[in-house]
């Protein structure tokens, strides 16, 4: 009997580890082509663009679009990396 749980208990952990696809489904098409006069905001998925779009055209700057750009992709897009991962920013000031 233990060794049944045993296998039992194998077969769901590695049911558990196994990826449900290896290309998730896009729930929205990619748009290739964008023109800007002022301000760009690119990223994995339209809904954190939308969210560092907003935060520009409320007045704020690239670093608080970027932000906002962040947290949206934590929870829409959690695969392209998160709060407490790795990550780096390149920020020119005019001076």
């Amino acid at each position: 009997m233990k060794n049944h749980v045993i296998f039992l208990l194998l077969i769901l952990f590695f049911a558990a580890c196994t990826p449900a696809s290896d290309t998730p489904e896009v729930p929205y098409s990619a748009q290739k082509t964008a023109i800007g006069n002022e301000a760009a905001v690119v990223t994995a998925h339209p809904l954190a663009t939308r969210a560092g779009l907003e935060i520009l055209q409320k007045g704020g700057n690239a670093v608080d679009a970027a932000i906002a750009v962040q947290f949206a992709l934590a929870v829409v897009y959690p695969r392209a990396g998160n709060l407490g991962g790795g990550g780096f920013m390149v920020l020119r000031q005019p001076d």
